[in-house]
């Protein structure tokens, strides 16, 4: 292990016992200080790469989900219905800000 990566382990150790810094865990995360790699990294040739790992899973899953069962308005006898819209109770958009609601009222 590089001198380096031997310091940045000594001292993480060290400043995991004061108090102030018990929430940063640096204990618990000391040994990975030398690693010299991402927790995720696959080799090429020895193992398989993520891509192929996620489009395995997007396989399985269209393959395992089943179809989206029809609402019953999408399955009605007279074909697709739609519900009545509740009427506005207010002119005021939900997505507008406090200010920009204040300013349409007037």
């Amino acid at each position: 292990m590089p001198e380096h990566a031997a310091r940045l382990i000594r001292t993480a150790w060290a400043l995991g016992v004061r108090e102030d810094l018990k929430h940063l865990n640096l204990r618990k995360w000391a040994h990975i200080l030398g690693f010299r790699g991402h927790f995720s990294t696959k080799t090429r040739t020895y193992s398989t790469t993520l891509g192929t790992l996620r489009a395995a899973r997007a396989t399985w899953h269209a393959r395992h989900t089943p179809p989206p069962s029809p609402t019953t308005l999408e399955s009605s006898p007279t074909g697709p219905t739609t519900a009545p819209a509740s009427p506005p109770t207010s002119n005021a958009s939900p997505h507008l800000s406090a200010a920009a609601r204040r300013k349409q009222r007037r």
